[in-house]
């Protein structure tokens, strides 16, 4: 006696759960390789997964998704880490100079940005 529990199936059987089971763990860390900030990896991650979700009925070559998968895990985290240099340089550059200190910027700024875009840079680089 078939009950409709029967043809509804278990929520795994549905190809995004599929991936996102499959792949979520392996999207986070290749996001935290490149942001190296684990709260950002996880939003990142999440990001990710929203736009894979949202695309995932356009995809005509399914032997393609996972390195599609990935192409969108790593120009999700590129796009935030040109936002977060940029949004880093804004504060220098929107200081009005009659209110900016007399001495330099401090050296931990300068750090900052410094690595921040030769992180953005060396990441592209890696990029096919």
């Amino acid at each position: 006696m078939g009950g409709s529990g029967e043809t509804t199936g278990s929520p795994l059987e549905d190809p995004f759960d599929n991936l996102y089971e499959g792949y979520r763990g392996k999207i986070y860390r290749v996001i935290l390789r490149l942001v190296q900030n684990r709260s950002d990896a996880e939003d990142l991650t999440q990001e990710t997964f929203v736009k894979v979700q949202k695309n995932l009925p356009h995809v005509r070559r399914p032997d393609s998704v996972p390195s599609w998968l990935y192409r969108i895990a790593t120009n999700t985290a590129l796009d935030f880490l040109r936002q977060s240099a940029s949004r880093k340089n804004s504060y220098v550059v929107h200081v009005p100079m009659e209110d900016a200190p007399a001495a330099t910027p401090s050296p931990a700024l300068a750090l900052d940005s410094a690595e921040s875009a030769s992180a953005v840079r060396d990441n592209a680089d890696q990029l096919p």
